[in-house]
């Protein structure tokens, strides 16, 4: 039953009291619990949500993840023994963002165990099973003691997702110590071993056998690319003379240029340095400390001199240099293809 309590201010005479209502304390709580439900619900719901929008945003990162400029590849599968480093040197996308290429450096070891010729290697291409683009993909080397260039164009252009191209040099050179040894590698020995890592079921084999087979592959290389992260092109190329320069010898002309900028800075230095020594020595003919600088700066001056004539020469030779438009033959075309739900499949079989 309601309370009814008197107001404090006093009766007048003539005038009927006033009362006020006060809702007892249960029937408060009553009220509140409906809100304080809901918003547990509301916080709930809320949670969930950001909690998805959190993982979803995670997954976009890592399926748009990609390697950088000179990180080494990774060994996916077969032999983990030493056969060079290879690094991933620059990648540029075309003007049209249809073809993507990437630089693929080999350290001194790469270039005396791999082939130099880009259609002894064989390609395999991995990519998330949602991903509906298709590849057209050519592997080629410049020069004999060069670096490797990968193309990967699509005529849809590219999404912001990676994908993982292998690149096998399927045993064809050995070393003076097993030369008698049978080192080719057939494509479905290779195929075999990967589809096996890849899969969720090794179908009936051990990991110690997987293991003991992959050591009798070739090492296989990989490196995921996104063309998002590619440096743009002003350009389309239409034969590899273009690609080369764009993807090595503009950049290596920035090098010199900058080369060239910090040695002439230096030079001028030397120079002002040169004139004090000699004012020194003009004003005081027995200052030992002017003359042993003076000395000493004047061979200095003579080397960074050459060194700056050098650059220029190289500079020159460079800029000037021309190139077959089927530089980078020959070329390997063909490839396999790989799907998986998550690229990180493959990360956790690598080296």
């Amino acid at each position: 039953m309601p309370f009814f309590k008197r107001k404090s201010a006093k009766k007048k005479k003539g005038v009927k009291s006033i009362y006020k209502y006060q809702t007892p304390k249960d029937v408060k709580e009553s009220y509140i619990m409906p809100i304080l439900l809901f918003l547990g619900i509301f916080l709930i719901v809320l949670s969930l949500v950001l909690d998805r929008s959190v993982t979803s945003n995670y997954q976009k990162k890592v399926m748009a993840s990609a390697m950088k400029y000179n990180e080494e590849l990774a060994i996916y599968n077969g032999d983990k023994n030493s056969k060079g480093t290879l690094t991933l040197g620059h990648t540029i996308l075309s003007k049209d963002g249809k073809t993507l290429a990437a630089e693929i450096k080999y350290d001194q070891t790469a270039h005396e165990n791999l082939s130099s010729f880009g259609s002894r290697y064989r390609l395999r291409l991995v990519k998330r099973r949602d991903n509906k683009k298709n590849y057209q993909l050519s592997y080629g080397l410049f020069g004999t003691d060069g670096s490797g260039v990968l193309q990967i164009h699509s005529n849809n252009g590219f999404n912001n997702q990676s994908i993982i191209v292998m690149i096998i040099d399927a045993g064809q050179l050995v070393s003076s110590d097993s030369l008698g040894t049978d080192s080719q590698v057939k494509d479905t020995d290779i195929d075999k071993s990967i589809t096996a890592q890849l899969s969720d079921n090794s179908g009936g084999n051990s990991s110690s056998d997987l293991h003991n087979e992959s050591k009798k592959l070739p090492p296989i290389y990989y490196v995921r690319l996104n063309a998002l992260n590619a440096k743009k092109s002003n350009r389309n190329w239409t034969n590899d003379s273009q690609l080369v320069r764009d993807l090595f010898i503009n950049d290596n002309l920035k090098k010199y240029k900058k080369v060239q900028e910090k040695n002439e800075k230096k030079l001028n230095n030397g120079y002002r340095t040169l004139h004090e020594m000699n004012m020194r020595l003009k004003e005081n003919p027995k200052d030992e400390t002017a003359q042993q600088n003076r000395e000493n700066l004047k061979g200095d001056i003579n080397s960074l001199k050459q060194e700056i004539k050098k650059d220029r020469n190289n500079y020159k030779l460079l800029k000037n240099s021309s190139f077959s438009k089927k530089i980078l033959d020959p070329k390997q075309t063909k490839y396999h293809l790989f799907k998986v739900h998550d690229l990180r499949q493959v990360d956790e079989q690598k080296g």
